[in-house]
């Protein structure tokens, strides 16, 4: 079973007139809608909580990878 990962890293390389630029994102957002949930509906508050502590193991993940594209930008600079 393939474990979907609800957040990508998007980078932006630097360009003539604009620094390099790094945000977080939806990796699959659900279209037509005005609101993208990034988490299924919590009943309780211990189930939101793991919701948040997931999203937080998910944006753990993420702040390496920034570091190395801040990183090899500063080397390219």
């Amino acid at each position: 079973m393939r474990t979907i990962r609800p957040f990508t890293l998007h980078i932006q390389p630097e360009t003539d007139s604009r620094p390099m630029r790094v945000s977080i994102c939806l990796s699959e957002p659900a279209e037509g809608r005005s609101e993208l949930p990034v988490t299924r509906d919590c009943m309780t508050l211990e189930d939101l909580e793991g919701c948040i502590n997931a999203l937080q193991r998910e944006l753990d993940l993420l702040r390496p990878r920034a570091q190395r594209a801040f990183d090899c930008a500063m080397d390219h600079a």
